[in-house]
Formats: C-alpha cells, structure tokens, sequence
C-alpha cells in the first residue's frame, strides 16, 4: 500500500489539536502515504496539498478534487518512485511485514532532532501517533 484514504475526512484539531498551526487552513485530512506524508485539503477551497513528513513541510499540489489527485499526482509513475519511495517501502515490507489499517513506517529518532533517516532506523506506526510526534518536534 502506497497510500491509505481515509474512510471519512478528519479534523486535525479533532485528531492531534497540536499540529493545527503547522497546517494552516489545510486543516482536513484525507489520507496518507506509507511514509506517514498526509494529504490534507482547505475545506474553504477544495485545493489538496500534502505534507511532507521527512521535511515537514506543507506542499500544495495544485488539484482541488480527490480523484484529479489521485489519477494525476498519486499514480503519476515518477510519484510512485520518488515521492512515495515505492522501492524503500518493499524492503521495509520485507523487514516489518505490511502496514495495517493507518499504519505507516518512520524513522526513530526523526532526522529533525538528530536521526540518520535510514531504512534501518524505521519502525511501522500509527499515522496520528507519528504526526503528534512531529508536532511537537516543531513546537
């Protein structure tokens, strides 16, 4: 799985209230890569932008619709390899079995506070639990 939507779109500040500032008005979460990258909309807007989780940074990606973002950004071949590191997620796969239901792999500690980023120092967790960690990384 390169990436997991949600079965409904969920409130950041309803799930991890600390990492509100850090989105803005992309305060919706539709989904996640397998890296722990979400994909967050402006609900004022409709425009999907995604963050980035090993940069921490919010991208906006210039769609506006779930099914234009899927078809045009998210099976875009390139985005498989590069962004969604499709190659790395096989041999993580191998080593921790395959993600569950808003599980993702990251690395421990993050690259942020010290961490090397390599494959070996990556675990598998919940989504929401990585991002609370990266918020208050920020904070």
């Amino acid at each position: 799985m390169l990436y997991e939507f949600l079965a409904s779109p969920l409130s950041i500040s309803d799930v991890v209230p600390s990492a509100t500032p850090i989105f803005g008005s992309f305060n919706k979460i539709l989904g996640h890569s397998a890296f722990g990258d979400l994909f967050v909309q402006n609900p004022d807007t409709n425009q999907i932008g995604v963050f980035v989780a090993a940069e921490l940074k919010l991208v906006d990606v210039g769609h506006d619709a779930v099914d234009e973002f899927t078809s045009k950004f998210l099976e875009d071949p390139s985005v498989a390899s590069e962004f969604l590191r499709q190659d790395d997620l096989s041999k993580l796969i191998d080593l921790h079995d395959d993600l569950g239901k808003e599980e993702v792999f990251y690395p421990v500690p993050h690259p942020v506070i010290g961490g090397s980023g390599n494959l070996d120092t990556y675990q598998k967790g919940n989504v929401f639990t990585n991002l609370e960690i990266l918020a208050q990384t920020l904070s």
